[in-house]
């Protein structure tokens, strides 16, 4: 397929970039669990009889948190959940509309964290109300999990890619307006997925939309990793 003028970037197929964000997101999830039940198998619960990991800097033992990070909202247990339950979904979704795989990445390995720790709230009856399971003590000052180390890391991380100006370029395009895309010649379906090529001048009309009613398509940059 022939273009007049260079695309900025091709926004990966949809199939690619889900399997990429859930495969992500399943590890994380499944790898705080692993240790967690590990945790509750081997590890005391009295901070006297800690485990040390790195001398007395951090140690490990069992302990139960029922609200948010640094034990805050305990008697608020539904609350925390129904927070965590929507923080998690919107991070996975921009995760999964990013067409740029270190947002992707990035945005899964914080989706998984959540989820981890979703899971263990999940289990209280009535749903929602269990406690979370932490063993990392640090310095004493405060006890978290595997989750909450990929968490940590993805908003480090997250902060590196705003200083570095990496853009986000969150794309929501209706039917209507893939199919006008489709018909300029501006984007393809490759069997597995609409492959999007957005161009910085790029505006496409809904048809399903009044007269003058168009979505102008964020600006693209290019993208140091090959357009991902």
């Amino acid at each position: 397929m022939h273009f007049d003028d260079e695309p900025t970037f091709r926004a990966q197929n949809k199939l690619g970039r889900w399997f990429f964000v859930l495969l992500i997101c399943v590890v994380v999830a499944v790898l705080d669990q692993l240790t967690k039940a590990i945790a509750k198998d081997y590890l005391p619960e009295n901070p006297a009889d800690a485990v040390p990991l790195i001398g007395n800097f951090i140690t490990l033992h069992l302990t139960h948190n029922s609200g948010a990070a640094l034990s805050l909202l305990n008697s608020k247990t539904l609350v925390v959940t129904a927070i965590s339950v929507i923080l998690v979904f919107a991070v996975l979704f921009a995760a999964l509309l990013t067409p740029h795989r270190s947002w992707a990445g990035v945005l899964a390995m914080i989706a998984g964290g959540g989820m981890g720790n979703l899971m263990d709230r999940g289990r209280g009856e009535p749903w929602g109300t269990g406690a979370v399971i932490d063993f990392i003590d640090y310095f004493g000052f405060f006890v978290g999990n595997v989750a909450d180390i990929f968490v940590v890391l993805g908003v480090v991380a997250v902060f590196v890619l705003i200083i570095r100006k990496k853009p986000l370029d969150v794309l929501w395009l209706s039917k209507a307006q893939i199919a006008t895309l489709e018909s300029q010649g501006k984007a393809e379906n490759t069997g597995r997925g609409k492959v999007i090529w957005v161009f910085e001048d790029a505006s496409v009309s809904d048809n399903s939309a009044s007269a003058g009613d168009s979505t102008d398509l964020a600006s693209a940059r290019d993208n140091s990793e090959g357009g991902q």
